[in-house]
């Protein structure tokens, strides 16, 4: 079969212009053929130069494997746009091959649900666009995306923001794209058209699924909780594997920074332009507390980091590792108790919020229709419950942050340095 497929006069070479024969790459499908044969687990590391064909040497095995044994497979690679050409490109390619018999086979792309647009999301930056939004630039690409995702909903889009005609800013997709704290789930109205959950569907049903490291990672973290992105699959190949020890170490490790924080806090409420999510909630709910609290937190985040700073100059271990003892007496946790205290306003905020809402609810006339937003691509009208669920999602993140503080001080992360 392996000269069928890949010498000078097989297979490829009919279809392919220019292909040459390289010995590296029957090498290589044979090795990985032979791993797949074995019963039970099998491990191979292969390093291999630009120009051996290493794509092809590992799709085609993997492939065979999977229609034979009617279990899926996975290929993770560094980024997305080498996913992409994997799936769009070479996948293409391969499926033209006379190789297959009457056997046909489905790629699946896995993607990063942050990747995903939310149709529910975008509806309430819509209707809430003035007290989230500062310049006009995001305003339009707000309208674009809005504008897209009708088309989406016509051509049966993926809605993944690598098909999208532009790159948005950072401050209009993170108010527009699907996040795993922040939904619904099977109460979404718009779960039936979700590009998240299709996505998600379509990798339950491929032969040969593609993904990147950070989706790997985070499926294998999720799997420890006997929860998962990805089904069970029967093989799995890493390319790019030098990453994904990076990758590993920033999705199973902790980051604290100024960054992070000051990122909540202005999405909840930045006073210099008057904007964030408290802005747009009832007066009825009493959000100027939280609105306070968010203030005291940023000026105590700007303290406890000067601090940080401080301490790193002159204290700091020079081999930069940080135990429980370098921090006695030097710097205080100051940032946890604040965080707590925010996290305890929103929870209030909360309760208040949807007491309000459930009174105006009673108060309503039995004739009295819903108002419906006509700037989304479904008129349904999503603004129902929409404070509850933004709201749940930044309690969790506040009480996240506060956690992950704390552990750092006291180093309760094993096997961690």
């Amino acid at each position: 079969m392996t000269n069928n497929i890949f010498s000078k006069d097989g297979i490829i070479s009919q279809y392919f212009i220019g292909y040459e024969h390289r010995p590296q790459q029957t090498e290589m499908y044979e090795t990985i053929s032979g791993a797949l044969a074995v019963q039970g687990r099998a491990y191979v590391v292969i390093a291999a130069g630009t120009g051996v064909g290493k794509t092809f040497a590992y799709l085609i095995p993997l492939i065979q494997h999977s229609i034979a044994t009617g279990k899926p497979v996975v290929v993770s690679t560094n980024t997305i746009n080498l996913q992409e050409q994997i799936a769009y490109k070479d996948i293409t390619f391969l499926k033209t091959l006379p190789i297959w018999g009457e056997n046909d086979f489905e790629v699946a792309l896995g993607k990063g649900r942050s990747n995903y647009l939310c149709l529910r999301r975008l509806n309430n930056a819509q209707l809430h666009q003035t007290g989230l939004f500062e310049e006009l630039s995001e305003v339009k690409e707000l309208k674009e995306i809005n504008k897209w995702s009708y088309e989406l909903l016509k051509t049966k889009g993926d809605g993944s923001l690598s098909a999208l005609s532009f790159v948005p800013q950072n401050s209009v997709w993170s108010k527009v794209c699907s996040e795993y704290d922040n939904c619904p789930g099977r109460h979404c109205v718009y779960y039936n058209k979700c590009f998240y959950q299709r996505a998600r569907q379509k990798l339950w049903s491929a032969n040969l699924i593609v993904v990147n490291h950070p989706l790997l990672v985070i499926d294998a973290m999720l799997r420890k909780d006997k929860a998962n992105i990805l089904p069970p699959y029967e093989a799995l190949v890493i390319d790019e594997a030098h990453r994904l020890e990076g990758v590993a170490q920033d999705h199973l490790g902790l980051e604290i920074s100024n960054g992070r924080i000051n990122y909540l806090l202005n999405n909840l409420y930045n006073p210099r332009n008057d904007r964030g999510f408290l802005k747009f909630l009832s007066a009825q709910a009493k959000p100027n507390q939280a609105k306070d609290i968010v203030a005291n937190l940023r000026e105590t985040s700007d303290r406890f980091f000067a601090e940080v700073i401080q301490w790193s100059s002159t204290k700091a271990p020079s081999n930069g590792r940080v135990k429980k003892s370098n921090f006695d007496g030097t710097i205080t946790n100051t940032l946890s108790e604040a965080l707590m205290e925010l996290y305890i306003a929103l929870g209030e905020l909360k309760k208040r919020t949807d007491l309000s809402r459930a009174q105006g609810a009673r108060e309503k006339t039995p004739s009295a229709k819903p108002k419906r937003s006509k700037k989304c691509a479904d008129e349904t009208d999503a603004k129902d419950g929409y404070d509850g669920f933004e709201l749940d999602a930044y309690i969790r993140r506040t009480l996240g942050l506060a956690t992950e503080i704390e552990s750092f001080f006291k180093q309760t992360l094993s096997s961690t340095v």
